[in-house]
């Protein structure tokens, strides 16, 4: 009984306190919403994401995400994975055996520079141009030649030497037809080459968020599969504070959007009568409003906090209940929702 009434005082003092800490005379603004519950935004089961053999390390990285090579192989380091770790967004965690995804695509890469050498290699269309322009000028020279002598040429010379700068033109044509399909075949390569390197990149599991290691669910030397569960990273840096409110008290777009503060009760440092309750305050925004109402009239909001660490331990925790002060937004005229009472 001692430690409910308690409980219930801590409780109301926190309550006053959210109201005071407004500016004056806006209490009559403010929503206090109590017992609310912190939640995770970012709570992500890290997959593989290709097949293979979990080692234990890690390639390195340049500025831009990429492997680092030294003399044409990428570099590695040791690493392997613990709970309570702090991993930063894009950091590898692990790495699956990668020796033939980084074959592939180095042929992938040699066939792209063969390709690329091909188009630009241009020497059958110059002589077949240069081929073209010598038989134009015979069959010039042979016309020429039979308007200032009639017959000089005969006739059935006079059709070859067509026929040549035909065969020549469409020789010329031809060639141009070539290289523009190597042309074609350098972003076919190009295409193949980054498929590659996307297969490779596959074999590096990396975090999705900043966060940190809570469960580790593969060990170095397990087979795994695409889709296999590596890792779990939650995000404490930024959390979520979720409430509920009355529908015919508060309406939903009164607190959209609204900035917010969070009180939670923590346990200070040892005094002379032991532990001593304290109070931390956070800061955050209203980010959702549910449309949907439940039984009772009531509908879900959540704000995102900025969290903060004491201690080397975050304060804001999954699974806690904090008190939320909302500042009520002034709105015109407003339908009320059914239910509601008219204001």
């Amino acid at each position: 009984m001692g430690i409910l009434l308690s409980s219930i005082i801590v409780t109301q003092i926190m309550i006053g306190q959210a109201a005071r800490s407004l500016p004056a005379g806006s209490q009559a603004e403010t929503i206090l919403v109590p017992r609310c519950i912190i939640s995770l935004i970012d709570d992500v089961e890290v997959p593989a994401r290709a097949e293979g053999v979990l080692l234990d390390a890690v390639p390195l990285l340049d500025d831009k995400g990429d492997y680092l090579l030294r003399d044409g192989q990428p570099e590695y380091q040791h690493f392997r994975l613990q709970e309570g770790m702090e991993v930063r967004r894009g950091q590898p965690l692990a790495l699956i055996e990668d020796r033939e995804a980084w074959k592939s695509y180095l042929a992938a890469k040699a066939r792209l520079e063969g390709a690329r050498l091909e188009a630009g290699n241009d020497i059958s269309v110059r002589a077949a141009q240069k081929a073209w322009e010598v038989s134009c000028v015979e069959v010039r020279q042979a016309e020429e030649a039979n308007r200032r002598a009639p017959g000089s040429v005969p006739y059935l010379e006079m059709n070859r030497l067509y026929l040549q700068r035909d065969q020549l033109d469409l020789q010329k044509q031809k060639a141009e037809h070539d290289l523009n399909l190597a042309q074609v075949a350098v972003k076919i390569r190009e295409a193949e080459a980054d498929a590659a390197w996307l297969a490779l990149q596959r074999h590096v599991i990396r975090s999705p968020v900043d966060g940190i290691i809570v469960e580790i669910h593969r060990n170095i030397g397990e087979w795994v599969k695409p889709g296999d569960s590596v890792t779990r990273v939650i995000r404490l840096d930024r959390v979520r504070v979720e409430g509920y409110l009355a529908v015919s008290e508060v309406h939903p777009a009164e607190v959209a959007g609204q900035p917010v503060e969070v009180r939670v009760t923590t346990f200070g440092g040892a005094s002379g009568s032991g532990q001593h309750l304290a109070q931390e305050v956070f800061t955050g925004r209203v980010v959702f409003v549910n449309p949907l109402v439940e039984a009772g009239g009531r509908y879900l909001i959540w704000a995102e906090v900025e969290n903060r660490q004491i201690e080397g331990q975050w304060v804001l925790r999954p699974g806690l209940v904090a008190d939320l002060a909302i500042v009520r937004k002034r709105v015109g005229p407003l339908t009320n929702l059914p239910g509601s009472q008219p204001r």
